[in-house]
């Protein structure tokens, strides 16, 4: 893959829900409850829904890596807008896609 001439490559990580409380969870009022910890099945559900979203949304990614509390991942991204607009259509429909798979509730 080759890198588009203005892009760069960013090191993202993302937590999955309770496992950390930040400021901006707080401000917002991100309901708190049990961490959600994901088991060796749910997170090969999540690599392939990363790989998914990837196809999807035409994000180049170098490599990501899925824990049982977290996601690391590389990306490409022109820019922070872009990043963070990437980020948030991932994060967006993997979770949707994880939840609508397990049967979960919405929320």
């Amino acid at each position: 893959m080759k890198l588009e001439e203005s892009s760069h490559m960013w090191f993202v990580t993302f937590v999955t829900h309770n496992t950390r409380v930040s400021e901006r969870m707080v401000t917002y009022g991100v309901k708190m409850g049990s961490p959600i910890i994901f088991n060796l099945q749910q997170r090969q559900l999540i690599g392939n829904l990363l790989t998914k979203a990837f196809e999807k949304y035409g994000v180049h990614a170098i490599c990501w890596h899925v824990l049982p509390d977290h996601v690391h991942m590389v990306v490409e991204a022109n820019d922070e807008k872009d990043l963070n607009d990437n980020v948030r259509k991932i994060k967006g429909f993997t979770s949707k896609q994880f939840k609508e798979k397990l049967g979960w509730e919405q929320g």
